[in-house]
């Protein structure tokens, strides 16, 4: 599974811009991919085939994430692929947040949340006016 994650990293940052900080998050991603610190699942394809093609190995960040093609049907995925659990520690992680917002991922995310409350001062009339209680 790892067999060419060495000749493949060469340490080329994607186009992204990324901070020193963000590119040692990637390194270290990565690290922990090569030392086989993550569980990763083989994933079957919807149509029940197993025969795939490499697209990409690494995610717009560097981060290795392998995508292949089925042969059979062209469905395109992740695989090898992180187990759930590994994606619900990645995914709650502060590295990742970090990773895709910054070191100040607190403050930009208050930044984005003020910006668009203006969806719920625009519909607020219209739900008090109809005496709405929820909104799908």
């Amino acid at each position: 599974m790892f067999d060419n994650f060495l000749s493949s990293a060469q340490k080329q940052y994607p186009p992204v811009p990324m901070s020193a900080f963000q590119r040692s998050l990637v390194n270290g991603y990565n690290d922990k991919v090569l030392h086989q610190r993550f569980d990763y699942e083989e994933a079957t394809c919807l149509c029940k085939e197993q025969t795939f093609e490499g697209l990409f190995e690494f995610d717009r960040y560097g981060l290795w994430n392998p995508v292949v093609i089925c042969m059979n049907c062209g469905l395109i995925q992740n695989n090898p692929r992180l187990t759930e659990d590994e994606y619900g520690r990645f995914y709650s992680s502060d590295d990742y947040r970090s990773l895709y917002e910054g070191e100040s991922y607190l403050e930009e995310s208050a930044k984005r949340f003020n910006k668009s409350n203006h969806i719920f001062e625009d519909l607020n009339p219209i739900i008090s006016k109809l005496g709405l209680k929820t909104i799908l």
